[in-house]
Order: structure tokens, then C-alpha cells, then sequence
């Protein structure tokens, strides 16, 4: 989860607050994805052959992220979306396995299946209108067949909207009382964190129970996080592929 670079009922319900049970569903949900790394940070397996009216790039993406989305600040909704498709709205994680129509992540924030929420959001028919949903390789599920309508761009880029604004709420309730910005980096790395591995969310009340006070910054609470979660079982590299994906995404958003 390197290379990803810049409604027809669109938006479902999006999840509030998490009760407690979810976080190992949600740690499952997202094993494939925190063992084996977002699949922008892979290389491709092959160039993705387009038509020559379909393009893509994040930096299309603006104007409708802005309008739809205008309390989620543009640089965190950029990154993420470089980070997760490059603009294309037919990204997979990974290619299903023989004889399942859709893959398991999707769109271009890269909706789960898994995920009733996301589901939610957007469905895999709707995201997939547009892709090829067949082939031997990833990149052969990545191939947009025909421009979008401009009906399917909002659609597109409302789930995206959505889904950040998903993340950034789950991993607040568990920060609220940090005094963090909100809209600071910080605050976005804990939503991505989210993202790329719910459950180490999940250990920010152990984190300033260690500490005796809430960590100053994310960097603070990583440190302390990584030393739980090693403690609670996770292994160290599937830590570092989610502090990996987080380091990502904020290089992404300080250089825009």
C-alpha cells in the first residue's frame, strides 16, 4: 500500500465510533495488505495498457476532492489517493483468486471488501464499471476500458471522500483528548494508520497509559505503540510495513 502519484448512491453509512470487538476483525480485514505492503509500494507487473482517452494522475482529482470534500484537507486527500491508486479508479490490492469477480480493495482510495463499511461507501459493481475484471495479472484488473462519465467521477470521488473521512473519525475517538490538530499531520498519520492496520489504533490508550500522559507527537506514540504491539503478539515486520505505509503517505502530503 511506489508508485501511485497525483454520486446514483454513492456514499453509504460510514461507520462511527468502533466498538472494541472490531478491532480484531478489523486487524484481519487488513493482514493481507500490512503483510505484504500496499501495492503502490510494489512495482507493477506490467505497464498498464491504456486507451488513449484514459489518463491518469491524483492531480485531476482536485477540483471534485475540494467541492465534495471540503472539510478533509487537500494535501492529506491527494497523498492518500497517490499512495492507493494514482488516480486510477480501477487500483486493485491484489487480483482475486480464480473464479471471485471483484478484488479485495478497490477505487481509488481503496475501498475493503471485508469492510461493511466500505461496501458501504461504495460497491465493487459500481467501482468497477469502468475496469477489466479479468486477467492473469494484477495490472490486467488495473486496465480502465473507457473514460468516465462525469456522473462516475463524482461517484468516484465521493466514496473517496468518504472513506477518508472513515478513517479520520475512527482514529480520532481515539485521540480526541490528545490536543492534537485535528487537521495536522499528525492526526492524518493515526486515520492512514487506520487504514493500513486498525488494531495498532487500537493501542493509543496503552500508549498514554505508558507514558502518564498523551504522546506528543506521532512519532512519540509509534515509538511507545511498536514496543505494545510487540508485547501483545504483532511481529515486528508487519509493524514496520504499517509505520512503512504512514511514513509514505506523510511524505506525500508535505510535498504538496
Amino acid at each position: 500500500m511506489s508508485r501511485r502519484s497525483d454520486d446514483h448512491g454513492v456514499v453509504g453509512a460510514v461507520l462511527g465510533v468502533g466498538a472494541i470487538v472490531g478491532v480484531t476483525f478489523l486487524l484481519t480485514r487488513r493482514a493481507s495488505a500490512v503483510e505484504s505492503g500496499s501495492p503502490r509500494e510494489r512495482a507493477p507487473a506490467s505497464p498498464l495498457p491504456l486507451p488513449p482517452s484514459v489518463s491518469h494522475s491524483t492531480r485531476e482529482w482536485t477540483p471534485l476532492l475540494q467541492e465534495l470534500g471540503p472539510d478533509v484537507p487537500i494535501t492529506a486527500a491527494r497523498a492518500w489517493l497517490d499512495q492507493e491508486s494514482g488516480g486510477n479508479v480501477c487500483a486493485v490490492g491484489n487480483k482475486p483468486p480464480p473464479g471471485v469477480k471483484y478484488p479485495q480493495e478497490y477505487g481509488l482510495s481503496q475501498l475493503d471488501v471485508n469492510n461493511p463499511a466500505n461496501v458501504a461507501i461504495l460497491s465493487q459493481a459500481d467501482a468497477r464499471s469502468s475496469c477489466q475484471n479479468a486477467g492473469s495479472l494484477r495490472s490486467d484488473w488495473e486496465v480502465q476500458l473507457r473514460p468516465l462519465t462525469e456522473v462516475e467521477r463524482r461517484m468516484h470521488a465521493a466514496s473517496a471522500i468518504a472513506h477518508l473521512r472513515s478513517a479520520r473519525d475512527h482514529a480520532h475517538t481515539r485521540i480526541a483528548s490528545w490536543g492534537w490538530d485535528p487537521d495536522g499531520v499528525d492526526a492524518w498519520k493515526m486515520a492512514k494508520l487506520y487504514h493500513a492496520g486498525p488494531a495498532y489504533v487500537a493501542l493509543a490508550p496503552g500508549v498514554e497509559k505508558a507514558l502518564g500522559r498523551p504522546p506528543h507527537d506521532f512519532a512519540e506514540f509509534q515509538t511507545s505503540a511498536n514496543a505494545l504491539g510487540l508485547r501483545a503478539g504483532y511481529r515486528q515486520d508487519s509493524l514496520n510495513r504499517a509505520w512503512t505505509n504512514v511514513a509514505n503517505f506523510a511524505r506525500r502530503m508535505s510535498v504538496r
